[in-house]
């Protein structure tokens, strides 16, 4: 596992340096355009070291949507109503677009659909 490891990060890092791959407009050029890559993608906590070294904290969020990411994991340790004013100041000045908002809203409701759930497991341990 420590060898994939060490080789998925040399593999991102040439894609995306400096920065992490959550960021990295590269990354999601080749899975959705080389690659034919259509399902979610997901950010990981953009309070991480490597996102936070090359962002001022504040733009990280709006940094990943436009570079492709559906959905974003902030981190405890983030500012989530400064994050959130961030994006909707970008969606209302056009730095965003509607859509990229679109697309991102689309790929969400199609995951949601292929998984619902169509009953929710008993939390009764005696059934």
């Amino acid at each position: 596992m420590k060898k994939r490891n060490r080789i998925t990060g040399m593999i991102l890092t040439a894609l995306c340096f400096p920065a992490g791959g959550g960021i990295s407009a590269p990354v999601h050029q080749l899975l959705r355009d080389e690659l034919h890559y259509s399902g979610l993608s997901v950010t990981d906590a953009l309070t991480m070291g490597a996102v936070m070294q090359y962002t001022d904290g504040r733009t990280a969020a709006v940094q990943a949507i436009l570079c492709g990411n559906d959905l974003i994991a902030i981190g405890r340790s983030a500012n989530y109503p400064a994050l959130r004013d961030e994006v909707l100041s970008a969606v209302q000045n056009g730095t965003i677009s509607e859509t990229v908002l679109n697309d991102a809203v689309r790929r969400v409701l199609a995951c949601k659909y292929a998984y619902v759930i169509r009953k929710l497991p008993s939390l009764d341990r005696n059934t």
